[in-house]
């Protein structure tokens, strides 16, 4: 285990504030992506993926990131829970699914980051 892997059976989970930033990225004419970042804003970046289909994020996702360390975003993906429109199939397959991914990315300014 890294240095900084987190053992749940042995360690409740790291505790994160609110966001210190979430938003809407519209990606087609047809979706816009819900993302929200926690933890360190000069962290360490990663990306947290939910599963799938009819997966979402939520806050207890960053559970696993100690906020001291890491800048946590959590992506809702295409039709998934807080990304519009929610349950869409349309121009909704895992070719985009994968690209919507450096969307967020390259908005809010991260070079490379860890999934």
């Amino acid at each position: 285990m890294a240095r900084h892997d987190v053992d749940l059976e042995r360690h409740p989970g790291y505790k994160h504030a609110d966001p210190f930033d979430a938003g809407y990225l519209p990606v087609t004419y047809i979706y816009k992506l819900h993302y929200e970042q926690y933890g360190n804003t000069e962290g360490k970046p990663v990306i947290f993926l939910h599963g799938g289909p009819g997966g979402r994020t939520t806050k207890e996702n960053t559970q696993y990131f100690d906020p001291a360390i890491y800048r946590v975003v959590l992506l809702d993906q295409r039709g998934a829970d807080k990304s519009q429109p929610c349950a869409e199939l349309r121009e909704n397959n895992s070719h985009l699914l994968v690209d919507d991914i450096e969307r967020p990315r390259e908005h809010i300014g991260i070079r490379k980051w860890g999934i």
